[in-house]
């Protein structure tokens, strides 16, 4: 992923997508509204509840056609506890499940979408910059 590239997706838009609009599980083919502007986002990928944890969703600004990982925080007992316990291993030296399953999940999106950005509120967060950094 580029790092010396300037996006033309707003910082503001990046937060309320991580912040708020992932944790409504969006799916293929959603549009959404950000921002006040109707269908300023295209959701191409939605994965929840999987068995490492991992949540996440693709998403392609309709305006730029920049897209971006964006994936969920810590959500307590959902998933049976999965996010807690990805929590408890950062920082350290030995990737969890969680951790593992996001490098793949990016790896896998980036052999199909442009990925100009990721993003994460709380453990998406810490997921965002794992795989940021491999």
């Amino acid at each position: 992923m580029p790092t010396a590239e300037k996006l033309k997706t707003s910082d503001l838009d990046i937060i309320e997508l991580s912040g708020k609009i992932v944790y409504e599980e969006p799916q293929p083919g959603d549009y959404i509204t950000l921002n006040g502007i109707k269908n300023s986002y295209e959701v191409k990928e939605g994965k929840y509840g999987t068995k490492s944890g991992l949540d996440y969703m693709i998403v392609e600004n309709t305006k730029t056609g920049e897209v971006g990982m964006v994936f969920q925080g810590t959500q307590g007992q959902k998933d049976g506890g999965r996010d807690i316990i990805t929590d408890a291993t950062l920082p350290g030296n030995i990737p969890d499940a969680q951790l593992l399953a996001a490098d793949e999940a990016y790896k896998e999106m980036s052999e199909k979408y442009d990925i100009k950005y990721v993003g994460g509120n709380s453990l998406g967060g810490g997921l965002g910059n794992y795989v940021a950094s491999q």
